[in-house]
């Protein structure tokens, strides 16, 4: 058992500017939703009742601002209305850095790219040049004329669909403020109450069915590149690693762990492990690469999304934190093990009958709360240190002999 750490509070600069973000919010969301309401001309869907509203979308827009693998889990909601809307275009306006996966999605006709979330960020907040921008964005939206415009998550998505121009707008409760909306869904995502895949398709009314096995296109191009750039010898077991996450400190399994469990991996020479992640997991990935390291490849900083989902697509098992990977394993039906410490597996657990996670018992399990990086209160993420490599090895073994043999 791990000893507890110091505990390390955040700095006094780090509190003072998330409170003044927190109260520009206040003031600002609410402005923002009053706008929303006046510049809304559409009477009739003042109160809708039910949705969906009395005439079938022929355009729709989805807006999210986030991270890979929250925008991986939003995708099945553009399978849902393509499904349901056939005829209609579906958009889905992102981030630079989430806009290459949007492209990817079979259910997706165009992705608007914009860096929203830089309007939150106070260096960035104060430059004219970023204002100009998220105008001229706002501009070109509103004049698309979309019928149905829904936020995925979010007061930033929120205000984005309040402003849109669209005639219905859509959006979970509490999110954003309430002029961004026509048709709000209830509830509140929290911990324990049901998954963000879940969720997010809910604000398509209400999906019977499995997730499709198409969500994700994997270009011949990227395929071809796995087969050349990363062979895999005859009859071995492929396990992608992934050692990093995006979104907080608390989130990540430690160095030494995850040494102990690359040792226990590659003593089965019938195995090939492969670490993929940004460039900022390149050097861990190093570190953690099999000495000699053979036909075990460090592709950590490497992959393009495309290239990162055909390789994915070929592994018999992924291991990784609460991270993009993780998720887009699971939603290619890949069998995938995921990490958890300070997030809930309920809310935002790889999604899917292939998928599993292993997560600490500890009384202040889950702490994370979507509205800050994943940093523990009491410095020392015993959550995530107090799992085992030995059992994470046991879990491993397991997922990729189901039956028991080998």
């Amino acid at each position: 058992m791990a000893s507890p750490h110091p505990v390390v509070p955040l700095p006094a600069a780090g509190r003072w500017k998330r409170r003044f973000k927190a109260g520009v919010a206040t003031l600002v969301n609410p402005t923002i939703g009053v706008l929303a309401a006046l510049g809304h001309r559409s009477a009739s869907v003042a109160a809708p009742s039910i949705w969906p509203f009395s005439e079938p979308p022929t355009s729709i827009l989805l807006v999210r601002f986030d991270v890979l693998g929250d925008t991986a889990m939003s995708l099945p909601l553009a399978a849902d209305l393509k499904r349901r809307f056939p005829g209609a275009t579906l958009v889905f306006a992102t981030t630079p850095t989430s806009a290459p996966l949007a492209r990817l999605c079979r259910y997706i006709d165009d992705v608007l790219v914009v860096d929203a979330p830089a309007l939150t960020h106070l260096q960035a907040g104060w430059k004219p040049s970023v204002w100009r921008t998220a105008r001229s964005f706002m501009t070109g939206l509103r004049r698309q004329r979309f019928d149905l415009a829904i936020s995925l998550y979010g007061p930033l998505s929120g205000a984005t669909v309040g402003l849109s121009g669209s005639r219905w707008r859509i959006g979970i409760d509490g999110e954003a403020a309430g002029g961004n909306f026509d048709f709000t869904v209830p509830g509140s995502r929290a911990p324990g109450t049901r998954h963000e895949i879940e969720w997010v398709r809910g604000l398509g009314g209400d999906p019977a069915g499995d997730l499709p096995d198409d969500l994700l296109s994997v270009s011949p191009e990227a395929c071809n590149w796995v087969e050349r750039e990363v062979p895999l010898p005859d009859s071995r077991r492929r396990i992608v690693i992934h050692s990093g996450a995006r979104t907080g400190s608390a989130k990540l399994w430690s160095e030494a762990h995850w040494r102990e469990l690359v040792g226990m991996l590659a003593a089965d020479e019938s195995r090939q492990l492969v670490f993929v992640g940004g460039p900022e997991d390149a050097a861990v990935a190093a570190r953690l690469l099999p000495d000699p390291a053979g036909s075990h490849r460090n592709l950590a900083g490497q992959t393009s999304i495309p290239q990162l989902i055909a390789l994915l697509a070929t592994a018999d098992l992924t291991v990784s934190a609460d991270s993009g990977p993780l998720h887009l394993a699971a939603l290619l039906g890949r069998s995938a093990l995921g990490l958890y410490g300070p997030t809930d597996p309920t809310l935002s657990g790889p999604y899917g009958p292939a998928a599993r996670t292993i997560v600490t018992d500890l009384p202040c399990h889950p702490c994370y709360d979507l509205r800050a990086p994943a940093i523990c209160p009491f410095g020392d993420a015993l959550c995530m240190d107090w799992i085992a490599p030995a059992a994470v090895h046991e879990q491993v073994v397991a997922m990729l002999n189901p039956s028991g043999s080998g």
